[in-house]
């Protein structure tokens, strides 16, 4: 039998839609076996002294359903998912904290998932949503979702929305979003579907999503949404083949990254474009200048120097790179 965690990242919701989501866990007909509650509000509070949440963590209790609430670190849900995804031990059950599961979506969820299927989700929809004959998600039409409207059967798609079940291990979801992590559930289900996993939409398992208008992502600058279509286009680019390099750095680290990762990145894509401050390091390569790359890719996230910074790097540059830039050298 799969070992199923509930993952719930929930900002600032513990009197809106916070109880309804976790009530709709406890009354599910298969329960998780564990469900982790991270709590990314700006304006925390201890759970356990909260009445209603309280009541629920006692109804956990008697459920033989294993809880935890971990403290989050204020930099958006995208970090408590895939801190919650390292913790589980096989399937994960992710919630989000404004949606309400009708009663069998658990149990319709998990007994359509297969060896080779690596997330499935179901509707989830608006209080009003309209029956509608949907195309599949795919990646290339964001703007509508088949998950959004009432309809029957099983569709195989690119990506999910929201609230899905998913196999650990898969995909990590990407840390370098901004925290209101925009795009952070496409990116994430579509790395499963791009590892050439099942990806699946079952319309007999539905959520209801209250949009909650405060708390979670609501309050968001606008720069962060734009930064972070930018980080998801610049992804779905490598995963068509084209890469964006970004170095805003001295002649010596251009130097270190011509002979030691370019030529490894020439062969992994069949196109990559270099923003550079000295492009005359690189005669016989594309170049374009920084701002041109600016507004095709995410600076931060080519930042040699705070790369290393995070990740306590004490080996040569050129390992920092190659790693950083997912090759081998």
């Amino acid at each position: 039998m799969n070992h199923i965690t509930a993952d719930i990242c929930t900002k600032d919701r513990y009197e809106t839609g916070l109880p309804l989501a976790l009530m709709s866990i406890i009354n599910q007909t298969r329960t998780p076996d564990s469900i982790i509650i991270y709590d990314d509000s700006l304006n925390r509070i201890d759970m356990r002294e909260n009445e209603t949440l309280r009541y629920i963590f006692n109804l956990f209790d008697q459920k033989k359903i294993e809880w935890e609430v971990l403290f989050g670190r204020q930099r958006g849900q995208h970090i408590g998912h895939q801190i919650i995804q390292d913790m589980a031990k096989d399937l994960v059950w992710r919630m989000d904290d404004d949606c309400i599961a009708e009663p069998n979506v658990l149990y319709q969820l998990e007994s359509r998932f297969t060896s080779t299927t690596g997330a499935i989700g179901g509707l989830v929809l608006m209080p009003n949503a309209q029956e509608k004959e949907c195309e599949p998600n795919s990646i290339i039409n964001l703007m509508d979702n088949c998950q959004w409207y009432k309809w029957h059967g099983i569709k195989q798609v690119e990506h999910l929305y929201s609230s899905y079940l998913y196999r650990k291990g898969i995909q990590n979801y990407d840390l370098s979003l901004s925290s209101v992590a925009h795009r952070e559930e496409t990116l994430h289900s579509y790395g499963i579907f791009k590892k050439g996993y099942g990806v699946f939409v079952d319309s007999g398992a539905i959520t209801w999503h209250l949009r909650s208008n405060i708390g979670g992502i609501r309050t968001g600058k606008p720069e962060w949404w734009h930064n972070d279509e930018i980080t998801f286009q610049e992804t779905l680019n490598s995963y068509e083949g084209r890469k964006i390099v970004f170095l805003d750095s001295g002649k010596g680290d251009h130097l270190v990254f011509k002979v030691a990762v370019l030529p490894k990145l020439k062969e992994k894509y069949k196109e990559v474009t270099l923003a550079v401050c000295w492009p005359e390091i690189f005669p016989e390569e594309k170049c374009i200048s920084l701002n041109e790359g600016a507004k095709i890719c995410n600076p931060e996230n080519h930042n040699i120097s705070k790369w290393m910074h995070d990740h306590h790097w004490d080996k040569e540059l050129k390992f920092a790179y190659a790693q950083m830039y997912g090759v081998e050298i």
